[in-house]
């Protein structure tokens, strides 16, 4: 199964279809102010794409409430876990929904997989399944915690390239290399639709476009 530090749980509920996840403790905050970059200098690298009809607020941390459930923020990514890059990327199992590890699975031409929990090949569905750990400015000690998980479609073109085994694939580990420098750039802002869950856990949701050049 899933060893990795972040992973997606099923839920009980069906009115509350959404991931729960879990971080590992290891994983600690970098909380020393960056004492560089103006923040009004900085340069938006990636932006939620929104409809017309869709209009909401842009929250700063602090003035977050429970009642808040879908909002915009701007922010300074420093860290994106889990480690290696290439544990970016999950397979979830189409049928039971379990997350596997991509350095323990591999799919066959077809997309499928054995699936341990299903007994059985299943479509395997390649997604991102990250934390990521943000900054509202250059001078805050305050870390954002937000989470990134697209096997629903939810945060997809965030990384400005589709979830893949860059695990296997070197040209592809690479260009994961360059997206996780452009997004943690201390020069570089994200603009991010966030929903928040039960428990103040906050998901990075909706489409996106990314800036980052791959030339």
């Amino acid at each position: 199964m899933n060893k990795l530090t972040t992973k997606l749980k099923e839920i009980q509920n069906l009115q509350d279809d959404i991931p729960m996840f879990v971080t590992n403790s290891k994983e600690k905050s970098p909380i020393s102010p960056l004492m560089y970059n103006n923040d009004s200098n900085k340069k938006l690298i990636c932006k939620v794409l929104l409809n017309d009809n869709e209009n909401y607020d842009t929250k700063k941390f602090e003035a977050i409430t429970s009642q808040d459930k879908r909002f915009l923020m701007n922010l300074n990514i420093i860290e994106i876990y889990p480690k290696p890059l290439y544990n970016f990327v999950n397979i979830l199992c189409d049928g039971c929904k379990s997350s596997y590890s991509i350095t323990d699975i591999t799919l066959n031409p077809s997309g499928l997989f054995r699936c341990e929990k299903c007994k059985s090949f299943k479509n395997g569905i390649l997604h991102f399944n990250t934390t990521l750990q943000c900054r509202e400015t250059n001078m805050s000690n305050q870390i954002v915690t937000l989470y990134l998980s697209s096997f629903d479609g939810e945060g997809n073109g965030f990384f400005g390239i589709p979830p893949v085994d860059a695990y296997r694939n070197s040209n592809e580990f690479q260009k994961l290399g360059i997206v996780f420098k452009g997004l943690c750039d201390p020069g570089n802002y994200v603009n991010v639709l966030v929903e928040q869950y039960k428990g103040g856990i906050l998901r990075i949701v909706g489409n996106y476009e990314n800036y980052i050049k791959f030339n």
